[in-house]
């Protein structure tokens, strides 16, 4: 991808990945109930995303936006579309998740890689956001989103998955309560653990001793054990009996030495047949993915720098940077829809609608100079894995793919 995605000729390629229902995403959630100077849903959302990507304030964005000809308002007015548009962002993010996803060679599976970054405020002493994900290794895309507030902990519970899915986690989701709930919605499970803080019982229903396991586990390769994991009843107390658990899941646990005197535990509810314990271990290795993910959204979008603690101004800043990164993943890739070229010509950019409105009209063709600081078309990408550029007219913002 080349040019001016936001403010130039390009933004037909980003309107082949937006939900084709988005005039009626913004007139059902009420952000566009008066309309005035912004004619169209697709104008608004660009608009917005001219201010999040743009590193421009609100001054900055609205000058802009009038000498594009897209639509003359104040600073204020802008902040408020962006406070009254919560639901319509949250609408066109969920339409950028909902794609197919790709299954994983080695378990015939989609794989879910699930994590959370928290998020804080200009003068913050605690964080005030939690944004808790769902991670596609396959795509380099999010699937899932949800936006907490900053007291949000880290769980399974907080997710839905689909039978077909193997969801990774790190020890932070290895709770019996959080992988308790991946198994009841169909999916599989290969997360790392924490041993002490789970109940793992033998064939006999006795309680494993985590310094048993250990004792057990070479200094070179990794061990297994077939074990049952009882599930507590709700509100429980810390000394609960087995035979009071709920549910009991067969688990199998995988065990290696990664240093001297650690191991790294890993559980998952597939049998050997289906994941071996050397594919476990190198599948789990790819949960690193979801990590670079949240470090390219603030190295790069600048995620961590939010402007504001008010919520209603906060929560759509950040879900628009998300988007952002989205649509840059997509058109890094070249894989637009299939009717992207018969689009190109109806798809005519805001500047292109204007001139041939006034020559409609009987105004004589002129210079434009607003396009006098477009920058140059650059080359497409040839593969997936070249940046992916959101140019804009004041700074620009890059996620590589």
């Amino acid at each position: 991808m080349g040019t001016s995605v936001i403010y130039g000729e390009d933004w037909f390629k980003v309107r082949t990945h937006l939900p084709t229902e988005i005039e009626d995403m913004a007139v059902e959630s009420g952000a566009l109930v008066r309309r005035r100077q912004i004619r169209s849903a697709e104008m608004l959302l660009r608009i917005l995303l001219s201010y999040v990507c743009g590193k421009n304030s609100l001054e900055k964005t609205v000058a802009a936006a009038s000498r594009k000809g897209w639509a003359k308002m104040s600073a204020n007015a802008l902040h408020l579309r962006l406070r009254s548009s919560e639901g319509f962002i949250e609408k066109v993010l969920l339409g950028l998740l909902s794609r197919s996803a790709r299954i994983s060679s080695c378990t015939k599976k989609r794989i879910r890689i699930v994590d959370a970054t928290f998020l804080s405020a200009p003068g913050a002493s605690t964080s005030d956001f939690t944004l808790h994900m769902q991670y596609d290794p396959s795509t380099g895309c999010p699937v899932g989103l949800e936006l907490a507030d900053g007291h949000s902990g880290e769980s399974f519970r907080l997710h839905k998955f689909s039978p077909g899915d193997l969801v990774l986690g790190d020890r932070a989701y290895g709770k019996c309560r959080g992988i308790d709930s991946v198994l009841q919605q169909g999916a599989d499970v290969l997360v790392r653990l924490y041993v002490p803080n789970i109940r793992l019982v033998d064939a006999d229903n006795v309680t494993v001793r985590p310094e048993f396991l250990a004792s057990q586990v070479p200094e070179e390769g990794c061990a297994e054990f077939e074990l049952s994991m009882p599930v507590a009843p709700e509100q429980s107390k810390s000394r609960w009996k087995t035979s009071e658990a709920v549910r009991t899941h067969r688990v199998r646990v995988i065990a290696t030495r990664i240093a001297k005197d650690e191991i790294m535990w890993l559980l998952t509810n597939l049998k050997a047949e289906d994941l071996s314990a050397q594919d476990a271990l190198a599948m789990y290795r790819e949960r690193w993915q979801i990590e670079l993910f949240f470090k390219r959204l603030k190295s790069i979008l600048d995620l961590d720098e939010l402007p504001t603690r008010d919520p209603t101004s906060a929560r759509p800043w950040i879900l628009l940077k998300v988007i952002a990164a989205i649509l840059a993943l997509r058109l890094s890739e070249g894989d637009f829809f299939p009717c992207a070229a018969e689009q190109e010509e109806e798809s005519q950019p805001v500047e292109e609608h204007e001139r041939r409105t006034l020559h409609a009209q009987g105004v004589p063709d002129r210079a434009d100079p607003r396009r006098e600081n477009t920058p140059k078309r650059l080359p497409p990408a040839q593969s997936p894995s070249a940046q992916a550029t959101l140019f804009v007219e004041d700074g620009l913002a890059r996620v590589p793919a």
